[in-house]
């Protein structure tokens, strides 16, 4: 039995008809977060439905902007959780759709840019903390070796030539950048959202030290306003290309307000422990992945001159050729990071402040690890604890299972005898201890990829990728 409760409401539907529910496993897909969905469906005219939809169905009746809450039930088992929007009203009743919402998880911030965002701001300090601990504070002030920063107008003020210029325990005259810890953007999104932010990413010790670098000065200012010192970029942009720099999923549990991160590398290494050889018919098709070599490569900061030429830190990392007509798999993100020099990171680019009119100046969203005082200097680096922020690197430390399950898949499209039990713990969401992403069945194991799954005829057909 198939049940629609909208706002605690148990939806009248039509008897006889099938709807289809669409699922996506985001493991397989760097370039959109897609969430669950049933695409325009019908309810059909009753005194139930019209209460639902506070009466729309009157001539007179205005309609109520609002969101209305969604559960699919199926024998007795929630299978998702989201929300329903009206279309319209027809002569056969109320044309709704249910979805996730993630095109509004983030409301009305959906598609404000980083640096637009009400982060706040802080008197700055009198005197600034050299090293603050990555786990709590906002922001750091890292020695940058950047000659260029105040153009040619550099020498008229005696520049050093170092941003956040620091000696003999204190920081120095000169241009003050403060660069903010990714941990903390990404709490403070959440609390501007209404969404609690967790998962591997969020614990792991290396990405803990991560901090968004940028060229934003304090020049002539008060306070230090915290989205100054952002990318321009969106809320969904900034987490898609952190996806594609460390091979991230990102798990969406709408109704709880839940992200949960985590990288796909540590997923596809868990055991499998559920056997659905039964449950499928012999699993005779399948379709060979022809891109199945992955390429990484990032977008570089234009403005940098030390990046032109390409120098070879930045090289594209590609996997080996094994056999003719082997196609690659492009993932290309966004996010770099600088180049190091006397133990420094190093640039050559001119930076914002209120001085010599570079205010209009803008910065690429790079990356950096914090290290706190080294040999009595802030230092950040583009390399931390094995990791680098380079292609190489990052393929080898958070590609590798990946790589070898491109390398080796298969995709299956199947039809499946599964219960509301079975179906109810595939987890798209990461909201169940026990919930499932990947089967064993007839001496394979599975990813669970797309799902289609009609309604109430319990007709399921599974996109399998062999792991």
């Amino acid at each position: 039995m198939f049940k629609l409760t909208i706002d605690g409401i148990v939806a009248v539907i039509s008897q006889g008809k099938n709807y289809l529910l669409q699922r996506y496993n985001p493991m397989l897909d760097f370039e959109t977060v897609q969430g669950a969905k049933m695409l325009d469906f019908t309810l059909p005219w009753c005194d139930v439905n019209n209460k639902i939809f506070s009466n729309y169905g009157h001539p007179q009746v205005r309609y109520s902007f609002k969101k209305y809450y969604a559960e699919l039930s199926f024998d007795g088992r929630i299978i998702e959780r989201g929300y329903v929007q009206l279309r319209s009203v027809s002569k056969d009743g109320f044309v709704v759709f249910y979805t996730q919402n993630l095109g509004e998880v983030f409301g009305d911030y959906q598609k404000t840019t980083l640096n637009l965002l009400p982060f706040g701001s802080e008197v700055i300090p009198g005197t600034l903390v050299a090293n603050p601990d990555h786990l709590t504070a906002k922001f750091c002030f890292p020695k940058i070796d950047n000659s260029a920063f105040y153009g040619t107008n550099g020498g008229s003020i005696s520049y050093s030539g170092f941003v956040n210029n620091y000696a003999s325990g204190v920081y120095t005259a000169g241009p003050k950048v403060p660069m903010l810890f990714l941990r903390y953007v990404l709490e403070k999104i959440g609390e501007i959202c209404g969404l609690k932010i967790k998962g591997s990413f969020m614990t792991d010790a290396r990405m803990q030290r991560l901090i968004l670098y940028n060229t934003f000065s304090l020049d002539g200012a008060t306070n230090i306003t915290y989205a100054n010192h952002l990318p321009e970029m969106t809320i969904p942009d900034f987490l898609k290309e952190l996806r594609k720099l460390f091979n991230l999923a990102l798990f969406f549990d709408t109704s709880r307000r839940i992200l949960t991160i985590e990288f796909v590398d540590e997923l596809l290494s868990r055991e499998v422990v559920v056997d659905w050889s039964k449950k499928f018919p012999r699993l005779m098709s399948k379709s060979p992945v022809l891109d199945n070599r992955i390429e990484l490569d990032c977008e570089l900061d234009s403005n940098d001159a030390l990046l032109k030429p390409l120098p070879t830190f930045f090289d594209k990392y590609s996997s080996a050729v094994v056999n003719d007509g082997e196609l690659l798999f492009p993932i290309k993100t966004r996010f770099s990071t600088l180049l190091l020099g006397g133990g420094l990171p190093k640039t050559q680019q001119v930076g914002i402040s209120n001085q010599f009119n570079q205010g209009s100046n803008k910065f690429a969203p790079r990356l950096l690890f914090w290290e706190g005082l080294v040999s009595g200097v802030p230092q950040a680096s583009n390399s931390y604890s094995g990791v680098s922020l380079n292609n190489a690197s990052l393929a080898a430390n958070f590609y590798l299972k990946y790589e070898k399950f491109r390398r080796n898949t298969h995709a299956t499209t199947t039809t499946a005898n599964l219960t509301a039990a079975d179906i109810s713990v595939i987890d798209g969401h990461r909201k169940n201890v026990d919930g499932i992403l990947a089967v064993h069945a007839q001496g394979n194991n599975y990813l669970i990829g797309d799902q289609q799954i009609q309604l109430p005829n319990n007709k399921v057909i599974l996109d399998l990728w062999k792991m």
